[in-house]
């Protein structure tokens, strides 16, 4: 591997933040199962009902966290290669810490407008870069780095999250404002919000890998990663915003749920082997007649091509060469008319797990099923007319369940004959099993040529001899070979080269030692076959040799043929049989036995637990190294940034099936117990005989000699024949805790797999002792608490696995398995295996652990444990009435659709199996229960009679307090927590988080004040925090500012700030309103608060003056610092300075050194935030477009700036999208139609072909490309007549008077009815009565208490109110799903009085934002009040019923839609029509 700058520096940072967050979790990330994004966005599904009422962006950033980790996946492979792995991957480390920080945060309940704050810095800008990475570039050395120390700022972001979380105990409630930037958050989340914005944004950079051309490239869009919710309004192209907004992104997104596929396809193994192939790999594919005939869709070409190689050769790379040329020829995702797609599917060695959670029963799924519906996922993020078609298929026909045979009919075999062309890729078909390879050649057998002779569907596949033997005798299309061993002449000659040059005894300068260098570098090159594989086998065993002879006897070998893989091989394990000692012998079986059998590849830390398990002892030799040197020829290292996180995997094939072949030939019964004895054992035996034995004795009984058989019969033998029982009894060893600490690297795989192994294991190879030892065991596993709790983290699985009840059971009925089990347990096993459904009974052990777990537990609540319940009980009820009962599937245990009687049920249900009483705890956890799952009215019922059973009740004032403020009733919230408040002062909570608490509720008491418009409360509590001067000094000072802007109190704003100037911080000698600037430079708000302050008093020098000064300041950091920390709040200032000086009614120095520093942001050398190095983009982009605007057409400046504009993009590297968008604007501007139109027609053309088609449900889509086409190039009236017919779609009113008539997007609800009003559900208004909360139990639980000294309130009785969802009237709907840029969530479904701004790339704004931006005063950086607006009108029912159905309006007159598409067509210079015959 090529050494990259800093990577020592990026394996310790790696270690510092893995063991910080192991420090901080107490929990390891090498020994977790990686999760699957479904198990952690079912996590925030499930917790976060409570907020679809409060927070409609919910549903977004439900979207926004899974596309995160789809991407870190994707592009964990960039930081593979940067620095020796961890943890199994960088992506598998951050998905565990997003994965313990996500469940923690659910743990904790009411916190998901935090992770909503949290995440959507992260995920917004992952969601969009991905679109800008360009999957053919090459991985350069920066990436690497760069990707590294991305993913590192990542986990340090969730590990600063989790302390935060943590640090709050015992009241979970007062998490619920952690991580909102309007109100209480503590200290460190200021910082980590910062850091949020910055780094992991950055993490999205790495999410698709590499997309840069460049060197430069690369570090500049690689560290252009961050953003905040504001910010991802503005950024990223008229297409993305529309996906952002819904409407794409949606389709493919449920495209995704129809196919069933991982978002990742190929993108993980496609990195790894661009980045580790030799230099030059599949270059010659340039140059192949076969390959360039077949990547030609315009030429005949009725072949399969076959890359044909034996094991080792190197198709997988080739293949991986291949389709990097092809994506370099056909740049993928761009939804153009070529329709040309490249789709490629990766069949992996006996399809071995990554994950928990990615196995199933389907074996046609996991093959080639998966691989159909792998390859036309790719295809339709390319082919929006075939995405069409898979969408319309799914609605009739296209189902999880379908057969490869259905898929292919479905997805494929109808397109032989399109104009659209697949370019498919399929690697590795030798991997499937038989019958897998059945079924794709019978699917093989459809493959035809269309009339001209062409397929459409091309095809190349790799294999084996046998594969393309098989492939010629039963296809009748032709199949062209490619060997690839013939042609990677060049590829093994390199990398013989570089393996010889590390061979140590050749490593001399001696002439003897380069001339037997030289004869084996030529022999092995001249005589390998090929095989990179050989070359490594041959070359460990000449590594062995001390003779030149020697050596020369292998050369010689395989001159005459005689060293093929299978012979090296087995001389190589014989001479390990000789040569090793029997510890290492026997350690090597095992380690064998487990990579080769383990679900998932272990890594180092995980494989020294299991020697752990078997020696009893660690090693004081790292297994690292003894792998590396040692055992080298048997495994292969995934490199890590720890050595203990790297991945162990086989080296080849040719070693499982030689094990295989020992294990399926030796004549044997069930194996032993006991395993070859290890050194130490014959020597504490030796000992012990030495001691009891005079020498005569012991010499009489030749023990000498009995000892030295015992020390040299040891062979290395994985025994795979009982691997898997072997395995599960040292899984059920960890989990009984009975090793210690040493074996918990090897404890979260128990936990996952046990019952797997358990599955697999043939019980008739297995001897009766260790029947009887797995037996005793696994009723331990089952029966005891203390065992249960060690995996309960899996328990849900067994709910919902029913092989691993049934396989349980089965053990179970073997009479050796219970033959040790006695008494109480010989009962249960006895009433288990006779029961008919023994589910429950299986499971009723650990029932009882998760309703103490959730009623009687000491910590906070957890969903987790009443999901289990949940899902528990209602298998239960299945059992008993399967007709009346609809059995949970996994999705339900995740499900945010709980209802408050179900918690209630549940409650019951375990009250009674416990035998609990109803008292103050009790109420107190189901009270936070019901919390939790949005069920307040039901929650503050329950804490107020918690409040009324003890008199020592802060816990439920607490609870209540939240419960309220979730309600939004918060005068009742601040009334409740006072008491908390005052107990917290005095001292009288005993908590060791008293201070964080304390500080925590009072800021969440100012926000609620402010709620209600009681600024001066919210004042004094500020001005209390800010006298302690701690670490979120800064972020209160905002507060505080802000606070006063809510009162319109401008000018004390602008004397606070003036204040601060006047003041030191002590800490770096800055005046604090520079520190302020500096330590909140990557908040959008604060720049924007700023700057209007300023603006309102004349005081922008004092604020200019501040950016220079921490600008400055950061710059010094930044020289000081390592890192990219400082160095991204450089950019961020300089962004924002730049903002300041151009929106300051600019002169032309203002202008030109705002220009200045955002030329500065985009050089490569500057270290910038995505957000920031997008938006300055663009914001260039639109300060060109303006100055050519104001010079003239036929100007220099005009000229120069399109210029600049063109290169702006180019640099960028920006969807193509982006820049013809801007540049057709600039023409139009310019009053150059014809160029406008030029940029924008592949656009227009695909609009048209979607209007084309015999599919009504995708003209939408055709309108909306058209009416934002239009208006981009200057022609308003086609882009008015285009969103004109963007109109309702469902809901439609009957027709009806008109002041009666429900009208546009208006939120109409039962607010806006009187009495006796009749609903859409058919009832009224009188029967929707509000529910008042109990104010005399408020009252009563209030006795005696202090309010917050200082505070007063006057406590109106509140109503509590049930959501007004009942009575809220259907109102019509459109198939687009716009929101308003500006202050208000105003949201558009159809085209209905929206102002489309015509400069940026698609921002739209209501009436009344605009009104606000247009007046200076709106509160998000982005757009300009100069700017100019399409006004589209307000919907008018009768307007568009007299224009008729088939109609447009253009420009006032009325003509048909078909003569108005014809018109376009001939404008534009397009062609009749594009049809597709899919």
């Amino acid at each position: 591997m090529v050494s990259l700058p800093n990577s020592d520096d990026l394996q310790v940072a790696w270690q510092q933040a893995c063991e910080s967050f192991a420090a901080t979790t107490h929990r390891k990330l090498d020994s977790r199962p990686v999760p699957t994004p479904e198990q952690i966005i079912g996590i925030i599904k499930a917790e976060g009902k409570k907020e679809k009422k409060d927070n409609p962006k919910l549903e977004a950033v439900k979207e926004a966290v899974q596309k995160s980790i789809t991407c870190i996946v994707k592009l964990g492979s960039v930081a593979l290669q940067g620095a020796s792995m961890v943890l199994g991957g960088p992506s598998s480390v951050c998905m565990n810490v997003i994965s313990i920080f996500v469940q923690a945060a659910a743990d904790y309940g009411k916190i998901f407008k935090g992770i909503d704050e949290l995440f959507s810095r992260i995920s917004d800008a992952l969601e969009r870069f991905q679109e800008y990475l360009a999957i053919e570039s090459v991985i350069d050395p920066p990436m690497k780095r760069i990707a590294n120390e991305l993913l590192i700022r990542v986990v340090k972001i969730f590990d600063l999250s989790y302390k935060l979380l943590h640090r709050n105990k015992p009241l979970q409630f007062l998490k619920t404002l952690t991580f909102q930037d309007d109100g209480g958050v503590p200290a460190e989340l200021d910082k980590l919000a910062r850091f949020a914005e910055r780094e992991s944004q950055m993490r999205a950079t790495l999410t698709y890998g590499s997309a840069k051309r460049t060197e430069n490239n690369v570090v500049t869009t690689l560290e252009r990663v961050g953003e905040t919710k504001e910010l991802a309004a503005q950024s990223l192209t008229s297409l993305r915003k529309l996906e952002a907004n819904g409407e794409l992104k949606r389709q493919r997104e449920d495209v995704l749920k129809l196919l069933s596929v991982p978002e990742e396809t190929y993108e993980e193994e496609f990195r790894e082997c661009i980045e580790t192939a030799v230099d030059g790999t599949g270059d010659w594919l340039l140059e192949e007649a076969s390959f360039k005939q077949w990547a030609d869709p315009s030429g005949e070409f009725d072949s399969i091509l076959f890359f044909l190689g034996g094991e080792g050769r190197g198709k997988t790379y080739l293949m991986s060469a291949a389709i990097k040329i092809l994506l370099k020829q056909y740049p993928q995702r761009r939804e153009d008319t070529a329709r040309i797609s490249v789709a490629t599917h990766y069949f992996k060695r006996l399809e071995k797990e990554t994950k928990k959670g990615s196995k199933s029963s389907n074996g046609d799924s996991q093959s080639v099923g998966k691989a159909l519906r792998a390859l036309a996922w790719q295809i339709t993020l390319n082919d929006p007319i075939y995405r069409k078609d898979i969408l319309n298929q799914g609605k009739s026909s296209l189902d999880s369940g379908d057969t490869a045979e259905d898929l292919w009919n479905k997805l494929f075999a109808s397109y032989h004959e399109s104009d659209a062309t697949f370019l498919l890729l399929i690697d590795g078909i030798d991997h499937l099993e038989e019958s897998h390879k059945l079924v794709l050649f019978n699917l093989l057998k459809s493959f035809r040529v269309n009339p001209k002779g062409q397929l459409r569907l091309r095809l190349v596949l790799s294999g084996r001899a046998d594969m393309l033997e098989k492939l010629k005798s039963d296809l009748d299309i032709p199949v062209v070979t490619v060997d690839v061993a013939l042609k990677n002449g060049d590829a093994i000659a390199k990398y013989t080269r570089e393996k010889v040059d590390n061979v140590q005894i050749l490593r001399g300068s001696a002439a003897h030692v380069q001339t037997l260098k030289e004869e084996v570098y030529l022999s092995l090159t001249e005589n390998a076959r090929g095989d990179f594989i050989n070359i490594d086998v041959l070359l460990q065993e000449i590594g062995q040799k001390q003779r030149p002879d020697e050596i020369r006897d292998i050369l010689q070998k395989v001159k005459a043929g005689k060293g093929d893989r299978s012979g090296n091989f087995a001389r190589e394990i014989e001479r390990c049989n000789q040569t090793f000692g029997v510890d290492d012998i026997q350690d090597l079986s095992v380690l064998l036995r487990y990579v080769i059998c383990a679900f998932y590849p272990l890594s180092i830390e995980q494989l020294e637990a299991v020697l752990y398990i078997r020696n009893h002892n660690p090693s004081l030799l790292p297994l690292y190294d003894r792998i590396r040197d040692k055992f080298s020829i048997f495994f292969q290292l995934r490199e890590a940034a720890n050595k203990s996180d790297a991945e162990v995997t086989v080296k080849a094939d040719t070693i499982t099936e030689y094990f295989e072949s020992i294990s399926s030939s030796a004549d044997k019964g069930p194996s032993s117990l006991s395993e070859d004895v290890n050194e130490v054992e014959v020597r504490v035996v030796q000992h012990f005989l030495k001691t009891i034995c005079d020498n005569v004795l012991y010499e009489k009984f030749r023990f000498e000699e009995f000892f030295h058989n015992k020390r040299s019969k040891s062979t290395i033998n994985p025994d795979l024949e009982t691997a898997h029982a072997n395995i599960l009894r040292d899984c059920l060893q960890v989990l009984h805790g009975e090793l210690g600490d040493h074996a918990n690297g090897i404890k979260d795989y128990a936990t996952w797999y046990f019952p797997d192994h358990l599955i697999k294991v043939d019980l008739s190879l297995i001897d009766p002792p260790l029947k009887a030892e797995i037996g005793r065991r696994l009723v331990t596993i089952l029966k005891d608490e203390t065992a249960i709790e060690q995996w309960q983290a899996s328990a849900w699985c067994w709910i919902f696995e029913n092989s691993y009840v049934e396989t349980t059971t089965r053990w179970f009925r073997d009479s050796a398995v219970v033959k040790n089990i006695k008494g109480d347990d010989k009962i249960w096993v006895d009433t288990l295996i006779s029961s008919t459904k023994p589910g429950g009974d299986l499971l009723e052990h650990v029932a009882r652990f998760k309703a103490k777990a959730w009623l009687e537990g000491k910590g906070e609540v957890t969903l987790k444990d009443f999901r289990w319940i949940r899902c528990y009980l209602n298998k239960l009820d299945y059992h008993k009435n399967p007709e009346s009962t609809e059995l949970f599937s996994q999705s339900d245990f995740w499900s945010d659709e709980i209802e408050g009687d179900e918690v209630e049920t549940a409650a019951t249900w375990a009250r009674k199996l416990l035998g609990l009483i109803e008292g103050y705890d009790f109420k107190c956890r189901l009270a936070e229960t019901f919390s939790l799952v949005g069920r307040y009215e039901l929650a503050i019922d329950k804490f107020q009679q918690a409040v009324s059973l003890v008199k020592d009740h802060w816990k439920a004032d607490s609870g209540l307090a939240f419960a309220y403020a979730g309600h939004k009733l918060w005068d009742s919230a601040i009334l409740t927590i006072g008491p908390v408040i005052k107990s917290l002062q005095n001292h009288d909570i005993d908590t060791e988080n008293r201070e964080v608490m304390l500080k925590q509720s009072l800021r969440s008491v100012a926000l609620w004040y402010r709620k209600i418009r009681k600024f001066d409360e919210a004042r004094m509590i500020y001005d209390q925090i800010l006298e302690e001067n701690g670490a979120d000094y800064y972020s209160i000072c905002f507060e505080v500012m802000i606070l006063l802007e809510e009162q319109d109190k401008h000018a004390d704003a602008m004397e606070f700030l003036l204040q601060m100037k006047q003041q030191t911080d002590e800490s770096t000698r800055q005046d604090k309103l520079t520190q302020m600037f500096f330590e909140l430079a990557d908040r959008d708000d604060y720049h924007i608060a700023m700057v209007k302050a300023a603006r309102k008093f004349d005081h922008s020098g004092t604020i200019k003056e501040s950016y220079q000064n921490a600008l400055t300041f950061a710059e010094s950091a930044a020289r000081e610092k390592d890192g990219d920390s400082a160095k991204l709040l450089v950019a961020c200032l300089m962004y924002y300075f730049g903002i300041a000086l151009y929106d300051d009614n600019p002169g032309d120095h203002e202008v030109l050194a705002a220009i200045r520093l955002w030329k500065q942001v985009l050089a490569p050398e500057t270290v910038a935030a995505w957000h920031i190095q997008r938006r300055t983009t663009e914001k260039l982009a639109l300060v060109y477009i303006s100055q050519a605007r104001s010079a003239g057409h036929a100007s220099d400046l005009a000229r120069s700036n399109l210029q600049r504009l063109e290169d702006l993009f180019s640099a960028d590297n920006s969807d193509d999208t982006d820049k013809r968008f801007l540049v057709s604007r600039y023409h139009s501007i310019l009053n150059d139609r014809d160029k406008a139109m030029d940029c924008l027609k592949p656009y227009i053309e695909l609009g048209i072909a979607l209007l084309s088609d015999e599919d009504p449900t995708n003209d939408w889509q055709g309108y909306i490309r058209l009416a934002m086409g239009f208006m981009f190039s200057g022609d308003d009236v086609n882009a008015l007549a285009a969103w004109s017919l963007i109109g309702p779609t469902t809901n439609l009113p009957v027709k009806e008077p008109p002041d009666k008539a429900v009208l546009g997007n208006s939120n109409e609800t039962a607010s806006s009815l009187t009495t006796g009003d009749t609903l859409s559900n058919g009832g009224s208004i009188d029967d929707h009565k509000p529910v008042s909360v109990d104010v005399d139990k408020v009252s009563a639980s209030m006795d005696g208490a202090e309010r917050i000294p200082g505070y007063s309130i006057d406590l109106p009785p509140t109503p509590l109110k049930r959501s007004p969802t009942s009575m809220v009237r259907k109102k019509p709907q459109g198939p687009i799903n716009y929101i308003c840029d500006g202050v208000c969530d105003t949201k558009w479904t159809y085209a209905d009085d929206i102002n489309v701004c015509k400069d940026c790339l698609c921002v739209q704004f209501c009436g009344s934002c605009l009104n606000i931006l247009q007046k200076g005063d709106l509160t998000k950086n982005l757009c300009d009040r100069k700017h100019d607006f399409l006004y589209v009108p307000k919907w008018d029912w009768d307007s568009a019923e007299k224009i008729g159905e088939d109609n447009v309006s253009v420009g006032g007159e009325v003509i048909p839609v078909k003569q108005w598409l014809d018109m376009i067509r001939k404008n534009w210079g397009i062609a009749s029509q594009v049809t597709t015959d899919a």
